[in-house]
């Protein structure tokens, strides 16, 4: 391992490349700022938690960042995927959107855009998939998991039950689906978080999607 000033110039070098500030950076990977303020200041050295999410988030390179060695971003994990796919039998893939984060937790607005691909079965239904960031659909769902997303376009294609991605007033969140009394409820996996309920008469909501599968998770 080289010195920690130049590890700690590769993590910054990072983070200007990918346009954030350091309060930025450290929310993205669920850090505390004052982390990749070390870091950054060569005061520390890089949590091997650290660099797994710098590869998970964005692509980066370990070994770039421990070594200076080869690129600062890993080539797309397209052929990786698609090879372990022909291992288990999956000869045909196709390519589903990674389009940004979900909260697991209270509801929150989300701007979504495509920051990755991932290969999946052809005969999967997933339309995207979506980078989990809370806590309450643990421990069926982890936080930092990645969900394959299929759209749904009516509430009758629900169950009692089924984990659906919902929008209230403008607002994502995570949780599983049910109907009672004309009013939807929408409940954690993690009983430390309380039921959402919602009357359709007083708020506007809709289902995005339903999750189809878990893709990996930390």
């Amino acid at each position: 391992m080289e010195n920690l000033i130049e590890i700690g110039q590769r993590i910054k070098k990072v983070r200007k490349e990918l346009g954030l500030t350091q309060e930025e950076f450290a929310n993205k990977l669920g850090l505390h700022r004052n982390t990749i303020k070390k870091y950054e200041n060569g005061e520390s050295i890089p949590s091997t938690k650290f660099l797994k999410l710098l590869e998970y988030e964005f692509g980066i390179n370990p070994r770039w960042i421990l070594k200076g060695e080869g690129e600062m971003f890993l080539p797309s994990n397209y052929e990786k995927r698609k090879e372990e796919l022909y291992k288990i039998g999956f000869p045909k893939i196709k390519y589903i959107p990674v389009i940004g984060y979900v909260s697991a937790g209270i509801p929150e607005r989300e701007e979504w855009k495509i920051m990755d691909w991932i290969a999946f079965p052809e005969s999967s239904r997933g339309s995207f998939a979506l980078i989990v960031d809370g806590t309450s659909m643990e421990p069926l769902i982890p936080k930092r998991s990645i969900i394959i997303v299929y759209e749904i376009f009516s509430p009758l294609e629900l169950k009692d039950g089924d984990i659906v991605v919902a929008c209230i007033d403008g607002e994502y969140t995570l949780k599983r689906f049910f109907l009672e009394k004309g009013k939807i409820i929408l409940r954690s996996e993690n009983k430390n978080f309380k039921d959402i309920v919602i009357d359709p008469k007083e708020f506007e909501i809709y289902i995005k999607g339903k999750v189809e599968a878990l893709y990996m998770k930390f």
